[in-house]
C-alpha cells in the first residue's frame, strides 16, 4: 500500500487503497490527491480522484451545516458516519452519465481540531471507486498537528 508522504499528511495520515497514486498538489487547502489506477495525471485521463481538504473552521462553524451546503450544492444527500472514530457527515450524490469530467460521487465531512476535513471521491462516467473511497474511510488515522 502506498503511504501518503509525511510532508504532505499534516493533519491526517493513511494508507491509500491499492494501487492507486499520490499526485502532488499546489492548492494550500489540499492535503493530498490520489488518482486510480490507469489514470495519467492530466486533465480528461483522470478515471477515478481521491482528495482531502482541510480548511480553517471559523467560530460557531458546523460541520452538518458545512455538509449540507455541500451537498445542496452537488445534487446530494447527507448521512451520518464517522471518520478516524470522529462524527462525520457523508455526501452521497448521483454519477450524471453523460458528465464530460470528473464529478463528485461521494465525500466525508468532519470537524477536527478546529478544521473542517473534507474527503472527496471523484470519478468519470462508466468507473466505481466507492470500495476505494471506503477503503480510505476505514483506514484512516489521525496525526498531532506539528506548529
Amino acid at each position: 500500500m502506498a503511504r501518503i508522504p509525511r510532508a504532505v499528511s499534516r493533519w491526517p495520515t493513511q494508507d491509500a487503497p491499492p494501487g492507486w497514486f499520490y499526485v502532488p498538489t499546489e492548492r494550500r487547502d489540499q492535503v493530498g490527491q490520489w488518482i486510480s489506477p490507469g489514470s495519467l495525471a492530466r486533465r480528461g485521463n483522470v478515471h477515478g480522484l481521491l482528495i482531502i481538504e482541510s480548511k480553517p473552521a471559523v467560530a460557531g462553524a458546523r460541520a452538518d451545516v458545512f455538509a449540507q451546503e455541500f451537498a445542496d450544492k452537488a445534487g446530494g444527500q447527507v448521512t451520518n458516519d464517522t471518520l478516524g472514530g470522529e462524527r462525520a457527515w457523508r455526501i452521497g450524490t448521483n454519477l450524471h452519465a453523460d458528465a464530460p469530467d470528473l464529478e463528485t460521487v461521494d465525500a466525508l465531512v468532519v470537524l477536527h481540531n478546529k478544521r473542517i476535513i473534507i474527503l472527496s471521491l471523484l470519478e468519470m462516467p462508466d468507473y466505481s471507486y466507492h470500495h476505494e473511497f471506503d477503503f480510505v474511510r476505514d483506514h484512516w488515522k489521525w496525526m498531532p498537528v506539528s506548529p
